[in-house]
């Protein structure tokens, strides 16, 4: 054999060899079948120890909305089989792995059918299916058969389980690890404010709920949560869902669903404006598969389902996915392109291939713990989850790593999709709860600059330290010193006539009522709360009541008094009487209030619009609050009716101060400032919320200030006036300088005119005395006693002009209060001081009136008697009162009550001038 090597060589000359020895060849031969047959028992011995395990596949193939996922999930899986099987050569005893593939058609009966078909082929495990739907009957099927199964795209929470499905596991994180993700990303991003858009089924709903919990755990607020029908074929679900995103006052969307609904929905969100470069998209994984379905439709010439605006309609869009981070994704990648000429693998691709090599290694364990028999026969005991998966490490996503309930721990990427281009743009650690940037985003706008959570909304309720607030706070501030003040005025001059003819107690309640109005508009400051709510209907409604009770309480009086000739009947009209009725309108308004902030309480909400923000009060029960509303409008405008009528109606009665007029005119101005501010009571929220506050406000604020100067600031004016001229010695008479202050200086006595000894003629000083800020005017005076007039004019250039009054029509005082030496006139609802230059010219004037007018003296009036009889017999030259008495005594106080009754104390001489001018 060595000379046979050798001559084989063939630089050494081949010798010729004629024969060969008989037993050297038999050896030779000999040893040749020995050699082969060794080699062949060698190669035979694996042969026949080697297992076969199927594996089966289901995956919607033919499905027209997934077919085009799993087919990349099918082609990923190929590839798996391969390296699972080099690993299985090495280290599975020679063992291998087969596919068995099945087409769910995305339906969950055929779904279901798999499993069963799957047993009857014998298969010892299975992977799929793509959606939790199918997924979840397809495994409870496999509870039956010990069919171990994993997916890598079915996510619901349903499936971590263990008691219904205890042979289930997966290669991807469940949904409540992905909603936990969604909230660390938003976090970390820097927005503090979202609205969430879920579909309805368990995909959305169980990312939802993770979601909600984590973001309260991170301090985010949710300012609006709205769900659709996924598959809605009328979209009516993506309209509502759409409108309530647009009215948060959010600018970021965190979307979970899938993107067979989301193509539809940014439709509808692009037309009302929800898409934009103010706005931020964040989806869940259930997108991911978006850009895959429209590059695959236009691959396939079908240009009609999805538009250059849907692609549009996706640039910024932020979705999670599992971050794959193996160190040979390369290599795999490289491999892919080749077999199957794809520039990269479809999503879920790769996860799916984990699951078969986790199948893989959990079959070898439970070998190697029972035996190849038993799981061909899925004979595995009492084998649980755990039993079955190990971590390992995979060259395309890094390390597989199991919870207990066979759920994947790994964290999530979030990869930004521009121009259909994917860019892993951060990466969110769950551990940690932080994001790491990896590259830079493209937002919709086409820049790098994220959109902010909330836009630049205008404030519509306004803070203690606002400019404005602050103004409006002071005026009433000042209003109400101002009334505090003016009724402790009044109150220590509470004898004097002027305070008493307008009765202390009702000056009081509305003052009262009038604080507590301004009082409520400190409450509108602020961001409100529960007790605020309640404070600011009770405070503004009470002080309402306060003020117009009182008013009625003083309208009714005058009606009554008016409206009566018999004078008993007045002693109805007393304070306490008077009071008692203020205090049962009171009193159904504060019952109201009781009963609806039992029934219906108020609570602060926040309320945002497209650019602005507030906060209202709101009632849980909205119909009872309405009610309330309703019964409170109705019972303020019939009171507020009633005055406005009883003050029209006594408005040419004469009275202290013109009283029911300016009744009437505050009732008016309540009237017309309710007019004004009821449009912004209903104003919530809003670009105009702010500006309704201020309107509110001021309007509040004017109408209190009209209101106080009209029934409280004239009075107090009017006795400060009287007290400035009775502490400087009379009366400062502010003369004019036209033609008629010519003569004795508009100072003149009575003369008797030649042959009409019934006619007086005089120029005197004369002025208005129930009007503010009147001046005296030199007036002549004139007496026609036989014509039946009394006559006040005034030289007017070179005429003179004035009024002629009947003399049955009007009452005199001959000692008005705080003036001397002037005696009143009242004709109708006027009243005129005529001042005189001695004591001796005044009483010629009162002697003749006295014959031809009646006498009403309001000092005689407020100076109790016993009988209450008047002093008018004590003024000199006026005689014995009989002389006119039935008269005099009717209207003079001598009725009996001065001492009792304080109604007709106060109205005695509205009464003159009420019978005076002829009413019955």
């Amino acid at each position: 054999m060595h000379d046979l090597d050798r001559s084989s060589d063939p630089r050494s000359p081949r010798p010729h060899v004629a024969e060969t020895s008989a037993p050297c060849l038999i050896r030779t031969w000999a040893g040749l079948a020995m050699v082969v047959f060794a080699v062949a028992l060698l190669a035979a011995v694996p042969v026949a120890g080697a297992t076969e395990f199927k594996i089966a596949v289901s995956l919607p193939l033919s499905s027209p909305g997934d077919g085009y996922s799993a087919t990349g999930i099918k082609e990923a899986l190929e590839m798996g089989f391969d390296e699972v099987n080099q690993w299985a050569a090495s280290s599975f005893n020679g063992n291998k792995f087969s596919m068995l593939m099945y087409d769910s058609y995305n339906s969950t009966s055929s779904s279901v059918k798999n499993m069963f078909q799957a047993d009857k082929d014998g298969a010892v495990a299975m992977v799929g299916d793509y959606l939790s739907s199918t997924v979840i009957p397809q495994a409870l099927a496999g509870n039956n058969f010990q069919m171990w199964q994993c997916s890598a795209s079915a996510s619901s929470p349903t499936l971590s389980n263990k008691s219904d499905f205890k042979y289930f596991f997966r290669t991807i994180p469940a949904d409540k690890t992905q909603g936990a993700a969604l909230a660390i990303f938003v976090k970390g991003m820097g927005w503090k404010n979202v609205a969430i858009m879920a579909s309805s089924d368990d995909y959305g709903e169980g990312i939802k709920q993770v979601f909600t919990e984590k973001a309260g755990d991170l301090g985010l607020r949710i300012a609006s949560v709205q769900s659709y029908s996924p598959g809605d074929p009328t979209g009516r679900s993506y309209d509502i869902a759409v409108e309530g995103i647009r009215t948060s006052g959010v600018r970021v969307i965190v979307f979970m669903g899938l993107h067979e609904d989301l193509i539809p929905i940014a439709r509808i969100a692009r037309k009302a404006g929800v898409i934009g470069a103010d706005w931020a998209w964040v989806a869940s994984e259930g997108v991911s598969t978006l850009d895959e379905a429209i590059m695959h439709a236009e691959a396939q010439g079908d240009h009609s389902t999805y538009s250059d605006q849907d692609k549009e309609n996706t640039n910024g869009l932020i979705f999670m996915f599992p971050a794959e981070s193996g160190a040979g994704f390369k290599d795999f990648l490289a491999a892919y392109q080749q077999r199957f000429k794809r520039p990269d693998t479809l999503f879920y691709a790769t996860l799916f291939k984990d699951c078969l090599t986790a199948l893989a290694r959990g079959i070898a364990k439970m070998v190697k713990a029972t035996s190849e028999k038993d799981v061909l026969a899925r004979k595995f005991g009492n084998n649980q989850i755990g039993d079955f998966l190990e971590t390992f490490t995979s060259s395309t996503s890094g390390t597989v790593e199991f919870d207990k309930n066979g759920d994947r721990i790994m964290d999530y990427s979030a990869i930004n999709l521009y121009n259909m281009k994917r860019t892993v743009a951060w990466t969110v650690r769950l551990r940690s709860q932080t994001i790491e940037q990896r590259a830079d985003p493209t937002f919709f706008s086409g820049t790098k600059e994220p959109p902010k959570d909330e836009p630049d909304l205008q404030r519509g309720y306004p803070l203690f330290t606002d400019i404005g607030a602050i103004v409006t706070m002071g005026l009433a501030g000042l209003l109400i010193l101002l009334i505090v003040g003016t009724l402790g005025y009044l109150t220590v001059n509470r004898e004097h006539s002027a305070v008493k003819h307008m009765s202390l107690p009702f000056i009081s309640l509305t003052c009262a009522g009038l604080v507590f109005v301004l009082g409520a508009t400190f409450l509108w400051v602020g961001q409100p709360t529960p007790l605020t709510c309640m404070l600011r209907r009770w405070i503004f409604l009470i002080g309402f009541e306060l003020t117009m009770s009182a008013v009625a309480a003083k309208a009714y009086r005058l009606y009554k008094i008016f409206d009566n000739a018999a004078l008993s009947k007045l002693h109805k009209l007393s304070n306490v009487n008077l009071m008692i009725g203020c205090s049962l309108i009171i009193l159904i308004q504060i019952g109201m209030l009781a009963a609806f902030t039992f029934l219906a309480p108020q609570k602060s909400v926040h309320i945002v619009s497209f650019s602005s923000d507030t906060y209202e009060c709101v009632a849980d029960n909205a119909g009872m609050d309405r009610l309330f509303n309703i019964l409170s409008l109705v019972y303020n405008g019939l009171l507020v009716a009633a005055v406005a009528y009883l003050a029209f109606v006594t408005r040419k009665a004469y009275s202290q101060f013109r009283e029911s007029v300016f009744i009437m005119y505050s009732v008016q101005n309540i009237f017309l400032s309710a007019v004004v501010v009821s449009p912004f009571l209903f104003i919530i929220g809003g670009d105009f919320a702010l500006g309704a506050y201020y309107i509110k406000a001021l309007t509040v604020c004017y109408a209190v200030a009209f209101t106080y100067a009209c029934l409280v600031g004239r009075i107090a004016l009017a006795l400060h006036l009287a007290k400035s001229k009775s502490a400087n010695t009379g009366v400062k008479m502010n003369l004019s300088n036209d033609p008629s202050s010519s003569g004795n200086n508009g100072i003149s006595s009575a003369e008797n005119l030649p042959g009409k000894p019934q006619t007086m003629h005089g120029k005197y000083p004369v002025k208005i005395a129930n009007k503010l800020f009147e001046t005296w005017h030199t007036n002549r005076v004139m007496l026609l006693a036989l014509e039946g007039y009394l006559a006040l004019t005034r030289n007017t250039g070179s005429t003179e002009s004035g009024k002629l009054f009947k003399l049955r029509s009007i009452t005199f005082d001959p000692n008005p209060p705080s003036y001397p030496i002037c005696l009143e006139i009242r004709a109708d609802t006027t009243s005129y001081l005529i001042q005189f230059n001695k004591e001796e010219d005044k009483q010629k004037w009162v002697r003749a009136l006295s014959v031809h007018c009646l006498i009403m003296s309001k000092s005689s009036a407020n100076k109790s008697s016993n009988n209450g009889v008047s002093n008018l017999g004590t003024h000199p030259g006026v005689g014995n009162p009989n002389t006119y008495g039935a008269r005099s005594l009717a209207f003079s106080g001598g009725v009996g009550m001065a001492s009792n009754n304080n109604a007709t104390s106060q109205f005695q001489s509205q009464i003159g001038a009420y019978v005076g001018a002829g009413k019955k």
